[in-house]
């Protein structure tokens, strides 16, 4: 029978029966022998409910209680087989094939299901083509069922259709029964046959992707959409569409890139092909017929391979042949397609084999007489052809003939341009030479030169190097001779320059001869260079056709030492002739004959001299030159001008009394005069002085100089009446009350001469005060009187409410010039008004000064002008306030803040800082420093290394305090800028990292120290040491470090981190009684080498808090320790260690215990004036060990 899938069908008379004539048909029994597979046969009695079953009679069937219920399934056919019996037989006849049959066999009930199409179509690959390859003219693929299957069990794959929703953009799906003709739907049937491919437009090479949308769909239809369909493909093709390679390279390696899909293999075939180059597959055997190895070979990539190289090898021959090139080209690609450049052109070269011609030497020395010179040239690279070069001359110093002639004065026969002077070289000549003729004359000649050029090679040639050589024709030749006019020659002393005669003869005077004379002591000396005579040595030179000069000489007068001498003589002689030979007498003496000529002359140093009246004493020397060797002497008296004797001088009289007296060897003396010192202000006045009388122990006496009268002005500007203020500024106190007036006095003082009556003017002029609000102005002219040395100017200051800060005015002297009097140093003073109630009231005497902690004892050289230190990145600054003893004028500033009242102890401090200059200059603002952390605080004169870096910017800022606790005025200091050279414990900068900090790793060790333990018995130690770098804070603690600004400003998150160095053992007082920051007193550290920087643990300078965590960094080894110990119960219950293994040893009282104790480590650096960066870390420490079971159950740690 024929059933819907799903449904249940009655199974009625007309597809099953049975009689029998002797029963009835309630009792004819059908017995189901095997059950359908695909459904149930069920019996019912009311037509409600069913159940299955396996036997029933024929009367059933009559009733229509037997139904076969198909379960849904996908199956197209079922079936069930059974037996008939009455009871009493077993046996039934059934017809076969037109007969009956008796039989007991069971029988098929045969069921045929009408299938419901209710299943969706369900993809089950879309693996998209992954390349495309040339197939008849087109880049194609097949789709086949490997990349795109479909299944539904109720649909034939006929049925199942596919709809392109999005075409694709590159190219188009084809039929191969309709080729060319763009396809959108198709089936799985057409797939699975092979007839569905993917073609790849011709425009579109240059792309690697397409891909497309389609929707699949059954009868029913159930439709599957938005299904997306890639397409990727590679492209192969040369890098470049030239490659240029030297003929010697031996290789030229071709690259060939692979673009695109790269996880697919792919092949292509590389080859060349023949141009002006030729390959060795052709027949040619001569030279220069093999340029390369002929090549054709695959290129094969693998998966994810995208470049390669194809290698042809090059041939290299001796002929030159120029620029050849050939081709490589690129084709049938296999799972691949062609990209553009799939041709590439080689061009070799073959330079070192052309020809060069060229000159073996530079340079060639030959002789005038000679006759003929030869230069070679020489011929390198291929010598298998006939080259050929001109090779001409040019006239340097040596002049050339015309090509045609030989004129008087040429030196050589000229090679001119023309095609007679090439040089030609045959087939296998590499040497030549190119032939000049020399001519030989009388003239004088020094060494002259000629050029030879070798230009115009042939067209197979080239010239090489050495193109031009210089020719040299050694001189002199055909000289003339130099002498001197005689052997000896005769002077007196006192001559001063004479003059020698030089004398020249020979052939050929037409050139400029030179020659140098020169001067030598004799032997044995006699006269002595630089006392006699000047030693000279100089160049003498003829002009053409000159046969005579002179060679001068200066004789010295012997002033020095005027004694008899009787003749001294010195040689003089000729050397280093040019243009010319010497000839005897080329040497002569010079004789000198000396005379009385030394007589001591005295005489003024100068003409006149200017003395102050104060000075009350003049001395003037008086100078004695000529002969030393005597007594002299000499009067020097005084003469009265516009000066007075015994008002203004003391006399001198022209007589022995005045007497100046030189004794041997003497050669200055002073003349002494006495001036007389009044108070009165008078002008300037003169008077003279003489020499007169001289007088020597010689028989020729002596004698006075041109310089024998001296004036003398006495001037005496200090008597002068100087008028100016006592002070340069006052301070004064505003006056109480409104209407308070507070009086002012300000001393003007005059100085020097008292005598006479002086005036000037003193009037007041605004400042950031003003007239007739803050003060009464004022002007008056001061008169001094006679003995007058001061007078009071008197200032009314004025109350006034609205001012709140100090302001300040000005008195001047003048404008007018004073009367009987000068103005002295001054003129100006200024005066500060300080406000009642101005906050600011207090401020300190001058800006505090930024210096490294390390520089705090050397402040004054630090901050000098031209001082190149720097602050180091890795040690604290200290703001050094005027106040402080380390500030440089401290003595002169300790008094102002005594006056002030300003308490160093009570200075209130900040500090501003700034990230580095950018690259273009601009700096970023400053910011004030505002984040505490558990060890350093941020007002205080010590700024730790945390807050800055290299290249930051820093300032400090100081405020007095006044005794109610108020702050007065702010004060920055200078701005210093942090180092980069300075540093301390400096990191190599890696980049990548913030600021160039880099995470280095750290030592975790645990330990068991056992009960013999001195300090600690019966503990676990805990040692953490951590590289440090500049400016870096770790923090240590075996629970994870998070929110980092909190934890370090906030004591309150600091709290769950018992184990850790944020807190001190004070602060875990009935928590844990150890911890990494230990309470080591100063004293008790062991100062050694990375403890002992200036002030690095003062508790006078530095915070007590900073002072405990610096006690674990040495700043040598750049290393900081962190110790702790603790008991086993501390670390499990506290500080969140854990066991993980626990078990017990067998046949043994003893346990075996495994711990294990969390570490995180932070390190901590400073990115910008706020907020930290940081580096985390985190280990597991854990170490193993027995214990006895009784112990450790009875509670014992």
């Amino acid at each position: 029978m024929r059933v819907q899938e799903g449904v249940r069908k009655t199974i009625t008379e007309f597809e099953l029966k049975a009689t029998d004539a002797d029963t009835e048909a309630e009792y004819i029994v059908f017995t189901v022998v095997q059950p359908p597979r695909h459904g149930t046969i069920e019996r019912t009695s009311n037509g409600q409910h069913y159940r299955q079953t396996s036997t029933f009679t024929m009367d059933d069937v009559y009733q229509n209680r037997i139904s076969y219920n198909h379960d849904g399934s996908n199956s197209l056919k079922d079936r069930f087989t059974f037996t008939v019996a009455d009871g009493t037989n077993v046996f039934f006849m059934v017809e076969e094939a037109n007969k009956e049959v008796l039989t007991a066999a069971p029988q098929k009930f045969k069921i045929d299901i009408l299938p419901v199409d209710d299943g969706t179509p369900r993809i089950v690959t879309n693996l998209g083509l992954q390349w495309l390859e040339y197939m008849d003219n087109k880049a194609t693929n097949l789709i086949t069922k490997k990349e795109l299957l479909t299944i539904d069990p109720d649909t034939d794959d006929g049925q199942l259709t596919y709809e392109i929703t999005a075409e694709p953009k590159h190219g188009f799906l084809e039929s191969k029964l309709k080729p060319g003709n763009p396809i959108t739907t198709f089936t799985q049937a057409d797939i699975n046959l092979g007839l569905i491919r993917y073609v790849l437009h011709q425009e579109n090479i240059q792309e690697t992707m397409d891909n497309f949308k389609f929707l699949v769909k059954d009868s029913k239809p159930n439709v599957v959409s938005d299904n997306v369909f890639h397409i990727q493909w590679s492209l192969i093709s040369f890098e470049h569409k030239s490659y240029n390679v030297s003929e010697k390279a031996g290789t030229v390696a071709v690259t060939v890139r692979r673009t695109g899909n790269l996880n697919q293999y792919a092949i292509v075939l590389c080859r060349t092909e023949q141009g002006s180059a030729v390959s060795t597959s052709s027949t040619g055997t001569q030279p220069g017929q093999q340029d390369y190895v002929e090549y054709a070979g695959q290129v094969q990539f693998d998966e994810r391979e995208d470049t390669k190289v194809c290698t042809i090898v090059i041939n290299d021959d001796k002929v030159f042949e120029g620029v050849e090139s050939f081709h490589v080209e690129l084709s049938m690609p296999v799972y691949a397609l062609l990209g553009t450049n799939t041709r590439a052109v080689i061009n070799i070269n073959d330079t070192e084999d052309e020809p060069t011609l060229q000159f073996d030497k530079k340079t060639y020395h030959v002789n005038e007489s000679t006759g003929f010179f030869s230069a070679p040239i020489e011929r390198k690279g291929d010598t298998s052809s006939t080259v050929s070069a001109l090779c001409y001359t040019v006239a340097k110093s040596a002049k050339g003939s015309t090509l045609h002639a030989l004129e008087s004065g040429s030196d050589y026969k000229s090679r001119g341009m023309s095609g007679d002077s090439r040089v030609i070289f045959g087939p296998g000549v590499s040497m030549s030479t190119c032939d000049v003729k020399l001519i030989d004359d009388s003239e004088y000649e020094l060494s002259e030169e000629f050029e030879l050029v070798l230009s115009d090679a042939s067209d197979n040639a080239r010239m090489g190097d050495v193109s031009s050589a210089k020719i040299i024709i050694d001189g002199p030749n055909d000289a003339s001779t130099v002498t001197l006019g005689n052997a000896t020659f005769t002077f007196t002393e006192d001559a001063g320059t004479i003059e020698i005669p030089v004398l020249r003869q020979g052939s050929d005077l037409s050139s400029l001869t030179s020659v140098w004379c020169a001067t030598r002591p004799s032997d044995p000396p006699s006269a002595s260079p630089g006392v006699d005579y000047i030693p000279s040595s100089k160049k003498v030179e003829f002009k053409p056709g000159k046969t005579e000069e002179t060679c001068s000489l200066t004789i010295m007068d012997d002033i020095q030492n005027p004694s008899i001498e009787g003749p001294e003589s010195f040689v003089i002689f000729l050397s280093s002739p040019q243009g010319a030979v010497l000839q005897e007498p080329y040497e002569a003496n010079i004789v000198i004959t000396d005379t009385f000529q030394d007589i001591p002359a005295m005489q003024f140093e100068k003409t006149s001299y200017t003395v102050k009246e104060k000075d009350t004493v003049l001395h003037i020397p008086i100078i004695r030159t000529g002969d030393l060797s005597f007594r002299s002497s000499v009067r020097c008296f005084t003469r009265t001008m516009s000066a007075m004797v015994m008002d203004d001088f003391v006399e001198r009289r022209n007589t022995d009394e005045s007497l100046i007296t030189f004794l041997k060897g003497e050669k200055v003396k002073n003349c002494t005069v006495h001036i007389n010192d009044d108070s009165v202000f008078e002008p300037e006045e003169e008077f003279q002085l003489h020499l007169g009388t001289p007088q020597g122990d010689h028989w020729s006496g002596g004698m006075i100089g041109p310089n024998d009268i001296v004036a003398v002005t006495i001037t005496n500007d200090e008597d002068a009446p100087t008028i100016e203020f006592e002070q340069a500024s006052y301070q004064v106190r505003e006056p109480p009350g409104p209407d308070g007036v507070e009086a002012l006095n300000i001393k003007v003082i005059r100085r020097g001469d008292l005598d006479r009556t002086s005036k000037i003017r003193c009037s007041t002029r605004d400042g950031s005060a003003q007239s007739g609000v803050d003060y009464n102005p004022k002007s008056r002219v001061l008169k001094f009187t006679p003995g007058m040395d001061h007078i009071m100017f008197k200032v009314e200051i004025l109350s006034n409410e609205d001012r709140e800060w100090h302001e300040s005015f000005s008195l001047v002297l003048g404008p007018d010039d004073p009367v009987e009097a000068v103005l002295g140093e001054i003129t100006t003073a200024t005066v500060t008004i300080l406000d009642q109630e101005a906050a600011g009231s207090l401020i300190l005497p001058a800006p505090p000064i930024v210096v490294s902690l390390a520089d705090y004892d050397h402040v004054q050289e630090v901050t000098k002008e031209g001082s190149k230190k720097t602050p180091s990145p890795g040690y604290p600054l200290v703001c050094v306030t005027p106040c402080d003893p380390h500030y440089p004028k401290y003595s002169v500033m300790n008094e102002h803040c005594e006056e002030a009242g300003i308490n160093q102890t009570q200075v209130h401090f900040s500090w501003e800082v700034a990230t580095p200059t950018d690259s273009s200059g601009a700096r970023s603002p400053f910011e004030t420093v505002t984040d505490t952390t558990p060890y350093t605080s941020v007002n205080h004169r010590v700024l730790d290394s945390i807050y800055f870096s290299r290249r930051f910017h820093v300032r400090c800022v100081a405020q007095a305090r006044d005794k109610a606790g108020h702050l007065g005025t702010p004060l920055r200091s200078n701005i210093i800028t942090i180092g980069t050279d300075s540093s301390i414990c400096h990191t190599p900068v890696t980049t990548g990292t913030a600021r160039g900090f880099q995470a280095q790793s750290f030592i975790a060790t645990l330990k068991y120290l056992d009960v013999k333990h001195k300090e600690h018995p019966n503990r676990i130690h805990i040692s953490v040491q951590i590289p440090h770098q500049d400016g870096m804070l770790p923090l240590v603690s075996t629970m994870p470090l998070h929110n980092l600004h909190f934890l370090l400003s906030e004591s309150i998150y600091r709290q769950q981190h018992v184990c850790s160095n944020l807190v001190t053992i004070k602060e875990l007082q009935g928590l844990s009684e150890s911890g990494f920051l230990d309470d080591v007193s100063y004293d008790s550290i062991s100062l050694g080498p990375g403890y002992d920087r200036p002030y690095q643990f003062n508790p006078n300078v530095r915070e007590a808090k900073s002072i405990q965590l610096y006690k674990h960094l040495n700043l040598k080894s750049c290393i900081w320790t962190f110790d702790a110990y603790y008991d086993m119960t501390e670390l499990i219950d506290v500080c969140g260690g854990s066991v993980t293994a626990d078990f017990q040893v067998r046949d043994s009282a003893q346990s075996f215990l495994t711990v294990q104790v969390p570490l995180y480590v932070s390190y901590i650096y400073v990115t910008a004036p706020r907020g930290w960066a940081s580096l985390e870390h985190h280990t597991e420490m854990e170490f193993s060990f027995f214990y006895d079971t009784v112990l450790w159950r009875t509670g014992q740690d």
